[in-house]
């Protein structure tokens, strides 16, 4: 099970606080991926730059792609990227919720 606590400056995760700049190292990572669980209509509002589009009910067609990543999910609240992280999780693939989109207002695209 994910546990997070919200802090003003990021999200802490692990032992560590995720915040924009971790985050963007991360992204810098070619194992490392970042993935948006929401829908189309959603990520053209605001996203995390950078972040990749797979919407919930997609993740099963992307499993392969996923596969020997580490695999980051978000939605809007963390409620669909807990469910994405568990699921990918349970097929074999390290994913981690990172919660939702608000805890990372200075890492947004519109």
């Amino acid at each position: 099970m994910f546990i997070y606590q919200t802090f003003t400056k990021g999200l802490f995760l692990r032992g560590y606080i995720m915040t924009c700049e971790y985050l963007k190292g991360l992204m810098k990572d070619p194992n490392n991926i970042v993935v948006d669980v929401r829908t189309p209509y959603e990520y053209q509002q605001a996203r995390i730059d950078g972040a990749m589009l797979i919407p919930l009910h997609e993740l099963p067609n992307s499993v392969e792609h996923l596969r020997d990543k580490n695999v980051y999910l978000y939605c809007r609240s963390g409620a669909r990227s807990g469910q994405g992280a568990a699921w990918l999780n349970a097929q074999g693939i390290k994913a981690t919720n990172i919660g939702g989109l608000t805890n990372f207002m200075g890492c947004l695209a519109y």
